[in-house]
């Protein structure tokens, strides 16, 4: 089991995420957006494993927050999700890659395949 931190600011794509991850055997906490994920990262007693952000959120957003997470903690997965192209979500990343790029509408097996397929040692 791994402790999954979503930072996504839609609640029904949010909740979505959170029951499948947590019916395939994952410890799920959610952020609204990038700065409440800081604030999660940033407690000691939360050990995240694997980050899931969604590029556009208000305040901090998902570019913001992959800048924040390679910085701080460069070996912790992310998996970036958007509904714009993977090309235009490079082009505002400025060079920083996640881990995994999932395409929004993605499938309910994707993100589990995707999320347990960097968790692999």
């Amino acid at each position: 089991m791994a402790s999954v931190l979503i930072a996504e600011d839609d609640r029904l794509i949010a909740f979505v995420m959170i029951e499948v991850l947590e019916r395939a055997g994952h410890s799920v906490q959610h952020a609204d957006d990038g700065a409440q994920a800081i604030a999660i990262l940033q407690k000691p007693e939360h050990a995240i494993d694997i980050v899931v952000i969604d590029l556009v959120m208000p305040g901090v957003d998902g570019a913001h927050l992959l800048a924040y997470c390679r910085a701080q903690y460069a070996q912790l997965p992310i998996i970036m999700t958007s509904g714009y192209t993977e090309e235009f979500v490079q082009t505002r990343l400025r060079g920083l890659r996640p881990d995994a790029f999932l395409s929004k509408p993605w499938r309910v097996e994707l993100l589990i395949e995707t999320v347990d397929r960097l968790l692999a040692p």
